[in-house]
């Protein structure tokens, strides 16, 4: 499953339709403490994590960082609606950067690209 992390509620809820769309699940959250109890839930299997850089209650790169060190193979995709705010630590360089507004024809190359689908999805 897709998490989008994102404090926008139409934006998240246009991420999530568009990586369904793509042939994913994918579920929306606001904060990034809602993001890591999904995260830390044995039930729930987080594939990817799609984060925006601005959240309300952490940044963004910190519900990253929290995420991995509770599953360190998580995929994560970057997002910011703000051009110079691209700044990626190194433990998570060579991870996507989408600059919003992204189009679906990016968000599913870049899906595509980091979490091919199996013939199912995940």
């Amino acid at each position: 499953m897709v998490l989008v992390v994102e404090d926008d509620a139409m934006v998240a809820e246009m991420t999530c339709r568009m990586a369904q769309d793509a042939g994913y699940r994918a579920e929306c959250t606001g904060t990034g403490k809602q993001a890591l109890a999904m995260v830390d839930n044995p039930r729930i299997a987080v594939d990817l994590l799609i984060i925006d850089l601005t959240l309300p209650d952490m940044p963004g790169v910190e519900v990253a960082w929290l995420a991995r060190l509770r599953r360190p193979s998580l995929p994560v995709v970057f997002t910011s609606g703000y051009p110079d705010y691209r700044e990626i630590p190194p433990a998570f360089e060579g991870a996507p950067f989408l600059l919003k507004p992204y189009s679906p024809a990016e968000l599913r190359d870049t899906l595509r690209r980091v979490l091919p689908l199996d013939g199912g999805g995940p």
